[in-house]
């Protein structure tokens, strides 16, 4: 933490170890006023003087001594510029079975609240958890059911635990249910409409979205090919959905095949289909007034396959899954938001990246933190895995009142070219 004119520091940070670092007001300076750090013997541990650091009762303690001067200043390298060097999504190895069916959606909010749908012998089934380092922590063993259908559910879950799902029946009629997931009964309690609510007619089976403005939009493919959405809201009170137009879905003058899509907290809506064995995507608004959707920017092919899912995350960050001959793929990103309000979709350099294999029905679910809930079936087996987008977004740091920190102006590995010393943060 330097003085605004980047004269003089005022606080240094030493790591330590974990929860051990500390910001240091007191510390030793060469003779150009540069701040000398002990780095502590095999150890990432740094300290601002030397001798024996006592921890873990003396166990694991840390010493350090004046050795041999480095000065990092000359020997700073520039290794180049890499896109690729932030914004990646690593997944972990571990793969769990959840149950057994077809055709499974998943949500996760920011409490860490999931909620799995699926079908299994025409019947809607629900599992729901809390989403963990190694998986989901379901709350019950086994899935209970809440609908029955012949053809794929969705579902969105905001933060507050409110989920919607929407599937097809046997016929084309696209219902709706609305539930809320409750912490203390380790349950979803649904809205006592039973059997769903019809507010739609269509072919081919809807996605479902939601963000915490209490916004509900569904997409589907229409019989001529064009695909649809419907908007609605949450009626919390009167434990219904008011939809904008019931029975007739708005075209997006856009023809593809197993739309998805996802909506932010500020409205910018993302749009993922299919369409000649490639996968598109494309970024728009929702305007709550009008209660539609517009500025839909050019499609951009992403990868090929079909069947996408998306996901986007209240900080803006995007992963996008789909299956193409018996593998899936992922694509991270992010959305931004120009000071004319539009907005734009910036991928991860490399394009897609082959992450498992499997039968198909894959979706996933994104996290503020970087947490990625994806799930997948293989053979009548559902299965969940877990991921995290690792960034260099250190939005979150919050400087002490008159101080100001050095900030790499960009974000998600793209070079910045803004100032690097931002007074107040």
């Amino acid at each position: 933490r330097v003085t605004p004119d980047g004269s003089a520091i005022q606080q240094i940070y030493l790591s330590a170890h974990s929860g051990e670092g500390d910001w240091l007001t007191d510390f030793e300076t060469n003779a150009a006023g540069q701040p000398i750090v002990y780095a502590a013997r095999s150890s990432h541990a740094n300290y601002a003087t030397v001798g024996n650091h006592f921890r873990l009762f003396g166990l694991a303690s840390d010493q350090t001594d004046a050795g041999t001067m480095w000065l990092a200043q000359d020997h700073v390298v520039d290794v180049g510029f890499d896109p690729a060097a932030a914004g990646v999504l690593v997944w972990q190895q571990s793969v769990a079975a959840f149950g057994k069916g077809s055709n499974p959606s998943v949500a996760a909010n920011d409490g860490k609240l999931a909620v799995a749908v699926f079908r299994n012998d025409d019947k809607l089934w629900y599992r729901a958890g809390k989403v963990a380092s190694g998986g989901i922590d379901w709350w019950s063993g086994t899935a209970a059911q809440f609908d029955t259908g012949k053809h794929d559910p969705s579902v969105a879950i905001d933060d507050t635990g409110v989920v919607v799902s929407v599937h097809r029946s046997k016929g084309h009629n696209l219902y709706w249910n609305v539930g809320v997931a409750d912490p203390a009964t380790q349950s979803v309690t649904w809205w006592p409409q039973a059997g769903g609510n019809q507010y739609d007619t269509a072919p081919h089976d809807p996605k479902v979205a939601i963000n915490n403005n209490g916004v509900v939009l569904s997409v589907h493919q229409g019989s001529n090919g064009d695909i649809y959405y419907n908007a609605g809201t949450i009626d919390g009170p009167a434990q219904t959905v008011h939809w904008a137009s019931r029975m007739h879905g708005t075209s997006l003058g856009i023809a593809g095949s197993g739309p998805a899509l996802a909506i932010s907290d500020d409205n910018a809506v993302l749009l993922t289909y299919a369409s000649g064995g490639h996968v598109y995507a494309c970024v728009g608004s929702y305007d709550p007034a009008s209660q539609t959707i517009g500025g839909l920017g050019t499609a951009t092919a992403i990868g090929s396959g079909d069947s996408p899912a998306i996901a986007m995350s209240h900080s803006g960050q995007i992963v996008e899954v789909h299956r193409n001959n018996g593998k899936f793929y992922c694509n991270v990103g992010e959305v931004g938001r120009a000071d004319d309000g539009s907005v734009a979709i910036g991928w991860q350099a490399g394009g897609q990246a082959q992450y498992a294999t499997g039968d198909g029905d894959q979706d996933v679910a994104l996290l503020r933190d970087g947490t990625v809930v994806e799930v997948d079936r293989n053979g009548s087996t559902l299965n969940c895995r877990i991921g995290q987008v690792l960034s260099g977004n250190f939005a979150d740091w919050t400087p002490n009142s008159g101080q100001f920190w050095l900030k790499y102006s960009g974000h998600w590995g793209r070079k910045g070219s803004g100032t690097l010393c931002v007074p107040g943060g």
